[in-house]
């Protein structure tokens, strides 16, 4: 008969699990890519700012939204 625990403590301790984690990421990354292309290629998506003018804008709202020093 086969002890559950014992298994299990040699799969926690095995390289199979170790890898797990970042197969897992992996996958959800591969996922989103596959999504945004699907979404790209049969919907009209709006064209991205560039990081430049996305930092502008918060930066912006974020002094808008200051309190006036005393």
């Amino acid at each position: 008969m086969v002890d559950i625990t014992s298994v299990y403590a040699r799969l926690s301790t095995s390289a199979v699990t170790s890898v797990m984690p970042f197969l897992c990421k992996l996958i959800t990354f591969s996922l989103g890519v596959y999504a945004g292309i699907y979404a790209c290629q049969n919907y009209e998506t709006p064209k991205v700012q560039s990081p430049a003018e996305l930092y502008g804008r918060a930066k912006q709202y974020l002094e808008s939204k200051k309190k006036p020093s005393e």
